[in-house]
């Protein structure tokens, strides 16, 4: 497949901050991001619990510039332009995204949100109280609720299995004071980085050095998020049910991967995600749903995080056949790993993909964000495509035995009010 040879270009701006810039000129848009170092997994719980979330709420309300959250949104909008952000375990990022020409405008809303938020203490309430209907919309959907709940178990206390939300006490409980606190302790220049996709301007990455530093001049240092290392999984479960009012089993299988499992693994395990789950000619979908019917949704992921991350799998089906799906899956989680054939139709499909999503300025920026905070540097599509391309059966097969054994999955399910399942239920499957 022939691949564009466009590159990252990583340099520092002069206020110190690290500058990730990607230019396509055949775009007619642009991507600037601002990526904060800091996630859920930060914060002190319970008190913390959702700090971080609600903070990235509390930003829009406002800046020194624009006084509030209509005022920030229409001065983005009224150019066509789109303004959101999204809060991670591991990251913050901010993202305006507009026509080329209005580069220094997305710049100089991003330095406003990062250094000059009036954080209104008169909104903090109804804000509050729209993230706690956030938590609500997402509890009450049961694909959203058994993936909240499977993180939580399969990564048990480690703070990678807090819930993004929080807490409905600890978000209703927050004061001015604590969002000041926490805006100073995080959002300062060895925080930050920052990430410019799309048409740069003529001598681009010179242009867009220049208008960061005039926006972000006087911005704050500090010092930069360190995280130890946190191998513990005290807590974690291999089986875990919750009840609702609903009509199917909802499943999540969840195989933790630790610490010290290599970029190339994770790479792999991404790949073998995409062979047994990439779409409706792929093995989860043929198997379990066109073949049987047992679903209408079923997917595969590699979530990966820095100390622990995990691989898991989704469906819902039939309350008297969810071993048949769970049977099935772990059939196909077996016999693909050594299936050459399909191993190439997924490498096919996902180059394919790569080269669909980096014609995409918000793409390219949304995947360079998790790059970034996993290895400090965002990869090319080229790059990506090497790695992909250079995997073999043999590895699939490898690491693929090394992390995905039924006994290491836990096992997570919503069910109907009525329905019971036990350990003692899962053991033949």
């Amino acid at each position: 497949m022939n691949i564009v040879n466009l590159k990252w270009q990583k340099s520092t701006t002069d206020l110190g901050v690290p500058l990730h810039t990607y230019n396509m000129p055949h775009a007619n848009s642009v991507v600037c991001c601002k990526l904060v170092n800091v996630g859920t997994r930060d914060e002190k719980w319970p008190e913390e619990a959702g700090l971080t979330h609600a903070l990235e709420h509390m930003v829009f309300q406002g800046t020194e510039n624009f006084p509030d959250s209509q005022t920030l949104g229409a001065y983005i909008e009224n150019i066509g332009g789109d303004i959101n952000a999204m809060t991670g375990h591991e990251k913050t990022c901010f993202y305006v995204y507009v026509p080329a020409n209005e580069i220094e405008r997305a710049i100089h809303v991003l330095s406003q949100m990062m250094m000059r938020p009036l954080l209104p203490e008169s909104k903090i309430k109804t804000e509050m109280d729209a993230i706690i209907e956030e938590t609500h919309m997402h509890n009450d959907e049961p694909r959203d609720r058994t993936l909240i709940l499977a993180r939580n178990k399969v990564y048990g206390e480690h703070p990678l299995g807090r819930e993004i939300s929080g807490t409905e006490e600890s978000v209703l409980n927050f004061k001015l004071s604590d969002f000041c606190r926490f805006h100073r302790y995080y959002y300062h220049a060895s925080n930050l980085n920052f990430i410019v996709v799309g048409r740069l301007p003529q001598n681009g990455v010179d242009v867009v050095t220049k208008l960061f530093s005039k926006h972000f001049f006087g911005i704050e240092k500090g010092s930069s998020t360190s995280r130890e290392v946190n191998l513990k999984t005290d807590g974690r479960l291999l089986f875990c049910q919750e009840k609702k009012d609903i009509k199917q089993v909802c499943i999540v299988l969840a195989a933790p991967i630790y610490h010290g499992t290599s970029k190339e693994e994770h790479d792999i395990l991404s790949l073998f995600s995409e062979m047994i789950g990439g779409g409706s000619s792929f093995p989860l979908f043929v198997e379990v749903r066109d073949k049987l019917g047992l679903c209408y949704e079923i997917f595969s992921h590699n979530d990966r995080q820095s100390d622990l991350s995990s691989f898991l799998i989704y469906t819902g089906t039939k309350p008297d056949r969810f071993k048949e799906a769970i049977s099935k899956i772990f059939d196909i989680i077996n016999i693909s790993k050594t299936d050459s054939t399909l191993l190439e139709r997924a490498k096919l499909m996902l180059l394919g993909q790569l080269a669909i999503s980096f014609d995409n300025p918000l793409q390219v920026t949304i995947a360079a964000t998790r790059d970034i905070v996993l290895s400090g540097k965002a990869r090319d599509q080229e790059e990506i495509a090497e790695i992909v391309t250079g995997i073999t059966i043999d590895d699939i097969n490898r690491v693929a035995t090394k992390y995905l054994n039924r006994d290491n999955f836990t096992k997570v399910f919503l069910t109907p009010e009525d329905v019971v399942i036990t350990e003692a239920d899962l053991s033949a499957v």
